[in-house]
């Protein structure tokens, strides 16, 4: 057996040998500390960034469920501007990890809500189309972007929104049509714009119960039924 020969096999071996320990390792539910060089990667440091933005976001929620508890406007109000005061805290966060990672679509996301919550809703547009520029099918960030475009009145944005996620994911679909339901209750007008949106959201309720009676009751005509209105 050469010298060569005798290396390589060695060196096989070895490899094995760290394979095998690592699966056992696993199997026994440990593994081994991450290297300093993964430690210190970007995507590591971007992670530790959003890990903190995320305990921000959950003092901001505490806070915020307090404002609802409140029962004087002053008690409200203190627990709102904490409370957005954690959000911006958080935003910081979420801006560092993109900073280290820029297709850290969480990051982009969380810093999207945050901005939302603390009333930037062009910005947190735009942290969404971020988001999902890098993950397209992020339905959750659809979602909210879809109550931001509600809230700034951008009603055919709004309508997309709605139904992309309602072939999709059908939790999503009927929180953004609670938020359209929510924010129709508040308009104090029927303008044309209005009353257009109004009928249309109807239309779309019919259809989502439809579809829910579909999904307990799978008959051919249910099916045939639902398949003509939605073509219509």
């Amino acid at each position: 057996m050469t010298v060569r020969l005798r290396l390589f096999l060695m060196a096989f071996c070895l490899i094995l040998g760290m394979a095998e320990s690592t699966a056992h390792a696993a199997s026994d539910g440990y593994l081994p500390p991450p290297t300093r060089s993964a430690l210190r990667s970007p995507e590591a440091a971007a992670e530790r960034h959003y890990q903190a933005g995320l305990r921000h976001k959950g003092k901001a929620l505490n806070h915020e469920a307090k404002a609802e508890r409140a029962n004087n406007e002053k008690t409200r109000d203190k627990y709102i501007t904490k409370a957005n005061k954690e959000y911006a805290k958080s935003i910081e966060n979420y801006r560092d990890a993109l900073r280290k990672f820029t297709r850290h679509y969480k990051a982009a996301y969380e810093m999207g809500y945050a901005l939302q919550m603390t009333g930037d809703l062009e910005k947190a547009i735009g942290a969404y189309n971020f988001a999902l520029d890098i993950h397209p099918r992020f339905w959750e960030a659809i979602e909210q972007r879809g109550e931001a475009f509600l809230d700034l009145g951008y009603l055919y944005q709004v309508k997309y929104a709605y139904l992309q996620l309602f072939r999709v994911d059908q939790e999503l679909a009927a929180r953004l049509m609670t938020a359209m339901e929510d924010w129709m209750a508040s308009q104090p007008d029927d303008s044309e714009t209005i009353t257009e949106f109004r009928s249309w959201l109807n239309h779309r309720k019919a259809l989502a119960r439809m579809t829910t009676n579909l999904s307990l009751d799978n008959t051919p005509d249910n099916a045939h039924r639902c398949a003509v209105s939605c073509a219509g």
